[in-house]
Protein backbone atom coordinates (compact mmCIF):
# COMPACT_ATOMS: atom_id res chain seq x y z
CA UNK A 1 0.00 0.00 0.00
CA UNK A 2 1.42 3.51 -0.99
CA UNK A 3 1.89 6.07 1.30
CA UNK A 4 -0.75 8.97 1.70
CA UNK A 5 -0.36 11.46 -0.85
CA UNK A 6 0.06 14.61 1.44
CA UNK A 7 3.23 12.15 2.58
CA UNK A 8 4.83 12.05 -0.50
CA UNK A 9 4.21 15.27 -1.77
CA UNK A 10 4.33 17.86 1.00
CA UNK A 11 8.21 18.14 1.51
CA UNK A 12 8.96 18.47 -2.81
CA UNK A 13 6.02 21.17 -2.86
CA UNK A 14 7.25 23.19 0.16
CA UNK A 15 10.72 23.26 -1.57
CA UNK A 16 9.35 24.51 -4.97
CA UNK A 17 7.32 27.23 -3.29
CA UNK A 18 10.75 28.08 -1.09
CA UNK A 19 12.58 28.01 -4.27
CA UNK A 20 9.49 30.35 -6.74
CA UNK A 21 9.68 32.52 -3.65
CA UNK A 22 13.57 33.22 -3.74
CA UNK A 23 13.92 33.03 -7.62
CA UNK A 24 11.22 36.08 -7.64
CA UNK A 25 11.68 37.93 -4.80
CA UNK A 26 15.12 39.94 -5.88
CA UNK A 27 12.80 41.44 -8.42
CA UNK A 28 10.64 43.42 -6.40
CA UNK A 29 11.75 45.73 -3.95
CA UNK A 30 8.94 46.41 -1.61
CA UNK A 31 8.61 43.65 0.82
CA UNK A 32 4.97 43.77 0.11
CA UNK A 33 5.37 42.95 -3.42
CA UNK A 34 7.35 40.17 -1.61
CA UNK A 35 4.58 39.23 0.28
CA UNK A 36 2.08 38.32 -2.23
CA UNK A 37 4.38 36.05 -4.14
CA UNK A 38 3.51 33.10 -2.34
CA UNK A 39 -0.54 34.30 -2.04
CA UNK A 40 -0.83 34.98 -5.63
CA UNK A 41 0.68 31.26 -6.29
CA UNK A 42 -1.64 29.81 -4.03
CA UNK A 43 -4.37 31.17 -5.31
CA UNK A 44 -3.33 30.44 -8.75
CA UNK A 45 -3.00 26.66 -8.29
CA UNK A 46 -6.17 27.16 -5.93
CA UNK A 47 -8.51 28.39 -9.26
CA UNK A 48 -6.71 26.29 -11.73
CA UNK A 49 -7.74 23.08 -9.13
CA UNK A 50 -11.42 24.58 -8.70
CA UNK A 51 -12.83 24.40 -12.04
CA UNK A 52 -13.02 20.83 -13.01
CA UNK A 53 -15.17 20.94 -9.51
CA UNK A 54 -17.28 24.37 -11.08
CA UNK A 55 -17.65 22.40 -13.82
CA UNK A 56 -18.82 19.38 -12.69
CA UNK A 57 -21.32 21.82 -10.44
CA UNK A 58 -22.77 23.64 -13.11
CA UNK A 59 -23.48 20.51 -14.97
CA UNK A 60 -24.36 18.08 -12.60
CA UNK A 61 -25.67 20.19 -10.03
CA UNK A 62 -23.78 19.93 -5.79
CA UNK A 63 -24.65 16.36 -5.27
CA UNK A 64 -22.77 15.32 -8.58
CA UNK A 65 -20.08 17.74 -7.91
CA UNK A 66 -20.27 16.08 -4.31
CA UNK A 67 -19.89 12.54 -5.43
CA UNK A 68 -17.57 13.00 -8.54
CA UNK A 69 -14.97 14.47 -5.88
CA UNK A 70 -15.13 11.95 -3.38
CA UNK A 71 -13.48 8.98 -5.91
CA UNK A 72 -11.29 8.99 -9.29
CA UNK A 73 -9.31 11.37 -10.36
CA UNK A 74 -11.33 14.29 -9.04
CA UNK A 75 -11.14 12.63 -5.55
CA UNK A 76 -6.88 13.06 -5.82
CA UNK A 77 -7.15 16.79 -7.66
CA UNK A 78 -9.53 17.55 -4.11
CA UNK A 79 -6.80 15.81 -1.97
CA UNK A 80 -3.77 17.77 -4.00
CA UNK A 81 -5.95 20.77 -3.72
CA UNK A 82 -6.12 20.16 0.40
CA UNK A 83 -2.26 19.40 0.32
CA UNK A 84 -1.23 22.39 -1.40
CA UNK A 85 -3.24 25.04 0.72
CA UNK A 86 -1.73 23.06 3.28
CA UNK A 87 1.39 23.36 2.59
CA UNK A 88 0.94 27.08 2.21
CA UNK A 89 -0.43 28.08 4.93
CA UNK A 90 2.42 26.61 6.77
CA UNK A 91 4.81 28.11 4.77
CA UNK A 92 3.07 31.88 5.66
CA UNK A 93 3.80 30.58 8.88
CA UNK A 94 7.58 30.33 8.90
Amino acid sequence: MSPPLYQTISVPLYASMVMYYYLLAPRFRAEKQRAYLLSTLSASIMSCISLPFFWTYITRGFEGMFRAGQEGWMGVLAEVGVVVFGVYLFGECL
